[in-house]
């Protein structure tokens, strides 16, 4: 690992400075992020000082301590999750009640995986092959029945994240048994009609060694004609963490591709009031819950897909 970790306690003396501020305190909790492990394997760096340490964790939960006089609605004492992502925003998010693991996928991961269908042009009774079922790839497979997707293909090569996917209702196909393409079109002859990528650049082959254009190779050559790819995996700065695709096999079978992060205003509302209601219920993919003291060895597990 390029780093080391460490828990360590920032002091109280923490005050607002503005009136358009909020303070958060104290944090209640936070999720390990596909993003992290990036940082965590030394791929990506973070803005800032350009030398460690990091500071890890970019959504959370948390209970408002003190506000500027220029906020507007929050109060001293409500509880808010926390987007990756803040601009100068009016964006308002209040449900009736709390369930703490619900609407704690809200800032960041839920958004994330629920517009993937629609980067793949999904449409009503399509087959979709979801590739990954880390938590991005699990919410985006629990996502495509409801709307409408006729069969859901999760793919991966840990046994538990298969299991888990199966649970809600998915086809698990194992990178550990035979050619992944083969085993879907075994079931699917005339190929997948959406795939969505939820690996990015560290995916594998079939041989469980890294190859950053293997999601992408596969896709390609398992999407049917006039079909649609969309993209949540993340891809890098740098040239050996982009994937060499050329374009005539997505050309020849004008399958269309579309990709992008995730957006902090559009999607969390709409999951909101989803959450609210109980329509969904993504708290299936939490497997431990820890405390602040034992998120280095959390890192550790997550980095290793246990």
């Amino acid at each position: 690992m390029p780093y080391g970790y460490l828990d360590e306690s920032v002091p109280r003396g923490i005050n607002v400075a503005g009136s358009a501020n909020v303070l958060l305190y104290p944090e209640t909790a936070a999720p390990i992020c596909i993003t992290d492990s990036h940082i965590y394997r030394g791929a990506y760096s973070t803005p800032g000082p350009a030398n460690p340490p990091t500071i890890l964790g970019h959504e959370a939960m948390g209970v408002v301590s003190e506000i500027g006089s220029a906020i507007t609605p929050l109060n001293v004492g409500d509880d808010v999750v926390i987007p990756g992502k803040i601009d100068n925003t009016h964006l308002s998010m209040e449900p009736q009640q709390y369930i703490p693991f619900d609407y704690f996928f809200l800032p960041d991961i839920f958004p994330m995986a629920w517009p993937t269908l629609h980067y793949s042009a999904f449409r009503l009774g399509d087959t979709v092959a979801i590739f990954g079922a880390g938590p991005v790839g699990l919410l985006a497979t629990y996502s495509a029945s409801p709307r409408g997707a006729s069969k859901v293909y999760s793919a991966d090569s840990v046994p538990s994240r298969l299991a888990l996917a199966e649970s809600i209702g998915a086809i698990s196909i194992s990178l550990n048994a035979s050619d992944l393409v083969q085993q879907i079109l075994a079931q699917e002859p005339g190929g997948i009609q959406r795939a969505v990528d939820c690996v990015g650049y560290e995916g594998v082959n079939s041989s469980l060694l890294p190859q950053t254009d293997t999601t992408l190779q596969q896709m390609t050559n398992l999407t049917a004609r006039y079909g649609g790819i969309g993209i949540a995996g993340v891809y890098g700065p740098d040239t050996n963490m982009n994937p060499d695709l050329p374009p005539l096999p997505l050309f020849s079978k004008a399958i269309s591709v579309r990709m992008g992060a995730m957006n902090p205003l559009l999607y969390p509302p709409l999951l909101e009031n989803l959450v609210t209601i109980g329509k969904v219920k993504p708290n299936f993919i939490v497997s431990t819950q820890v405390g602040i003291g034992q998120a280095p060895e959390m890192y550790r597990t997550f980095n290793e897909h246990r």
